[in-house]
């Protein structure tokens, strides 16, 4: 029975992309710390928001701890907002999807100037590999 609605329904994939494949390509990078900080899924930044906003200068005598700091800072945004949305979703406050926000991240710029960026970030919750349950954390305009 063919499926009207979907005219692909019936054809074979030709390529598929896995979520597994982008986190060992490193176009996904894993943010193992979101768990202990209160995440209920596990969550990868985009290789975009891992350069801009979390990695650091390994030369950097403090790299480790800067880095984890600067890790912290994005899903502590992420987190934030998750559960400001909740709360107005508990109230009737919004017409909000429930599976992603939206939130910014003030962090010091990557090049060496010491200025700070403001950058503006999206985390979507969706199906993994086996659809379960993951969060991505973006830069506005990724998708």
């Amino acid at each position: 029975m063919t499926d009207r609605s979907n005219p692909f329904a019936d054809m074979p994939t030709i390529y598929a992309y896995t979520r597994a494949q982008a986190l060992e390509d490193g176009v996904l990078v894993a943010v193992p710390r979101a768990q202990a900080m209160g995440f209920n899924v596990p969550v990868v930044v985009t290789e975009a928001v891992w350069n801009s906003l979390i990695d650091w200068d390994e030369t950097d005598p403090g790299f480790a701890e800067i880095q984890a700091m600067r890790e912290t800072a994005v899903l502590t945004a992420a987190l934030h907002e998750a559960k400001a949305l909740i709360r107005r979703q508990g109230q009737g406050n919004t017409d909000e999807s429930g599976d992603r926000i939206y939130f910014a991240v003030e962090a010091i710029a990557n090049d060496g100037t010491g200025r700070i960026i403001e950058t503006a970030l999206w985390m979507l919750i969706g199906p993994g590999d086996d659809a379960e349950p993951v969060g991505t954390i973006m830069l506005i305009g990724e998708d």
